[in-house]
């Protein structure tokens, strides 16, 4: 394996198992990262805005408001730019 390879392992036992088959010669160094899928680049003032705004969206949803497909709803998104 050379350049860039990604590995997913998980925790079992306090430890980290990598379900797959690799290539690396013995004794090969390998730096992994964590990766929180519940993160983003957001501050706290965005968080709160994105918040509201997926509450609101939630409301007007469960009363009866105006729905949109994917597709009406990332052609209102591109109109705005």
């Amino acid at each position: 394996m050379q350049g860039m390879s990604t590995l997913k392992a998980v925790v079992r036992g306090r430890r980290l198992v990598i379900d797959q088959e690799v290539d690396y010669p013995e004794g090969t160094e390998i730096e992994l990262t964590i990766v929180d899928e519940l993160s983003d680049d957001l501050d706290e003032d965005e968080r709160k805005e994105r918040d509201a705004a997926i509450d609101a969206a939630w409301h007007s949803y469960k009363s009866g408001g105006k729905t949109y497909s994917k597709q009406e709803a990332l052609e209102k998104l591109r109109a705005r730019r």
